[in-house]
């Protein structure tokens, strides 16, 4: 059943909101990892999940379920919801059970969409320490823009990242910050290389385009 929903989710998504998944083959692998990506807009669930064969889970936030349609949908698809403005212990829990379990769990570190037009907002340490705590990869993934109808966009699926040298120690602030920042170069460094792709893949048209011209 879930298959069939999610086919019929994304269809509807990529027709709308059209996108193309760079480096799918770094997400086909069984076993837990923390996705992290950069936050734009409502789709950006939908093309992080899209990566995947299997169900993904996500955290999001509470507000979403309020609605008990829309909550049961969003809970149907793997969400989770979290209190942003507290500490939620249950769904710190939840997340944990899910990788300690081996399935992929997707955080969107930035704690919010970015609207600011900055590449990315400061990233909570919270996401780090899941995966700190567990053991499992980090995987990278950097959307291009924020969605607009039937403007195709780019998700770029990074190198994971591992934090195995903080696996099994007590968390001090500066393993925090530190995890934090791993996480932010993870980001930037997928982003850039998600700009070097388009701007080669621009080149490459461009040269193209000027050797069809050149043999007429």
């Amino acid at each position: 059943m879930y298959a069939i929903v999610k086919f019929i989710t994304l269809c509807i998504v990529r027709l709308l909101f059209p996108y193309k998944i760079i480096n799918k083959e770094r997400g086909k692998f069984d076993g837990a990892c923390l996705v992290v990506c950069n936050h734009l807009g409502n789709t950006d669930c939908f093309m992080v999940g899209s990566c995947f064969k299997k169900r993904v889970y996500y955290l999001c936030k509470k507000e979403w379920f309020k609605n008990k349609l829309v909550g049961g949908f969003l809970k149907f698809c793997g969400a989770i919801p979290i209190d942003r403005e507290n500490a939620d212990v249950e769904a710190l829990k939840t997340c944990l059970k899910k990788l300690r379990g081996g399935e992929k769990l997707v955080v969107f570190p930035e704690g919010t969409r970015n609207k600011t037009g900055e590449r990315l907002l400061p990233v909570k340490g919270g996401a780090g320490m899941l995966a700190a705590k567990t053991g499992v990869n980090i995987l990278p993934m950097f959307i291009k823009s924020k969605g607009k109808l039937f403007r195709r966009n780019y998700i770029y699926i990074g190198e994971t990242v591992s934090l195995e040298s903080f696996h099994g120690r007590k968390m001090t602030k500066d393993d925090e910050q530190a995890i934090s920042e791993l996480i932010k170069n993870s980001l930037l460094k997928t982003g850039d290389e998600l700009d070097n792709y388009l701007f080669e893949k621009k080149n490459a048209r461009k040269k193209k385009k000027n050797n069809e011209v050149g043999t007429k």
